[in-house]
């Protein structure tokens, strides 16, 4: 049987879908590193006591990524 070039094409843009569980027992799709850092930046201002930050996160970080950079900071 002769598979159509348009069933190659299809079958080819599929892409594993690897799964995290959250501590709340939520199961997610996992966050590829690289997709937010080609798309759109959000610009973030904290302050916290005498710190303040000025960061700039991709469109898709979560909150937790955000912790992290300031941590690091």
């Amino acid at each position: 049987m002769k598979k159509s070039k348009n069933t190659e094409t299809r079958e080819s843009n599929y892409r594993e879908i690897h799964w995290e569980l959250r501590p709340g027992g939520m199961l997610v799709q996992k966050m590829d590193v690289g997709d937010g850092s080609s798309g759109p930046m959000i610009k973030i201002k904290v302050s916290h006591g005498l710190c303040h930050y000025d960061i700039a996160v991709p469109a898709q970080s979560t909150f937790g990524n955000l912790l992290s950079l300031i941590n690091c900071a």
